[in-house]
């Protein structure tokens, strides 16, 4: 996904280019180090109150829609599929009935990485979002067994707050419209890596970081002078869930 950080040591970082405070962060998180990371635990909670920002980041502006067809791929191993239009948004919908790794990458065909689709072990299905690609790309798929994946380029609903999504693997979220003072809590029941980042769902580009985590936890961040409207971006090997909800 764009933005995430490979590994994740429990701390939350602000982007100085937002002109943010830290967000501040409450609950509890347990880890078991992962095979990738020998010996990593958490690093305290940073529980310091948030500084505001003199002016509030600003993205109301609606997501536009820029049209492409509807692709629909299968394959039983690694392979390029055939380039393609890529339109803006895009729903990704993929199953995969393999055992190993399953890593799917929206390409241009310059090289660069439009977006990530998909990074998990063993079968599964799932239905994830990209914002803000456009161009001619292909999807470059890792599998060692039978997969579909389908990319439709469509206006998704745009959801109010409170709002909760859930998930089991890597995705990106549908939006949700967001301004002022918002929470962001969260449960996760995996092993390894846990890292929600904001994004803003006109573009695709990072607004905030939410979550940097090792193992099981669950906890909150406070995420202050945002305007939306937003998705939040998930890197997990295991369920959770994710609420967002309006400050006074």
């Amino acid at each position: 996904m764009k933005g995430l950080a490979a590994v994740a040591i429990g701390m939350l970082l602000v982007s100085a280019a937002c002109g943010l405070g830290p967000p501040q962060i409450s609950g509890n998180a347990s880890a078991t180090p992962s095979d990738s990371a020998p010996g990593v635990s958490l690093a305290p909670i940073d529980s310091s109150t948030p500084i505001d920002s003199s002016t509030p980041i600003d993205n109301s502006a609606p997501v536009d829609l820029s049209s492409a067809p509807t692709v629909s791929f299968a394959g039983k191993t690694s392979k390029k599929t055939t380039v393609f239009t890529v339109g803006a948004p895009i729903r990704v919908d993929y199953t995969f009935n393999g055992s190993g790794n399953f890593v799917v990458q929206l390409t241009a065909t310059d090289g660069s990485l439009i977006g990530s689709v998909a990074d998990r072990v063993g079968k599964g299905s799932a239905t994830t979002w990209l914002y803000g690609g456009t161009g001619k790309g292909y999807f470059d798929v890792t599998a060692d067994g039978p997969w579909t994946l389908k990319a439709t380029t469509m206006l998704p609903p745009i959801s109010a707050v409170p709002v909760t999504f859930t998930g089991s693997s890597d995705l990106v979220t549908m939006p949700f419209a967001a301004k002022g003072a918002l929470t962001v809590s969260w449960t996760n029941s995996g092993a390894g890596n846990f890292i929600v980042e904001l994004a803003y769902a006109t573009d695709g580009n990072f607004a905030d970081p939410v979550a940097n985590l090792i193992g099981k936890s669950t906890g909150s961040a406070q995420l202050i002078n945002h305007q939306g409207p937003f998705a939040l971006e998930v890197n997990a090997d295991g369920p959770w869930t994710l609420t967002v909800t309006a400050r006074p």
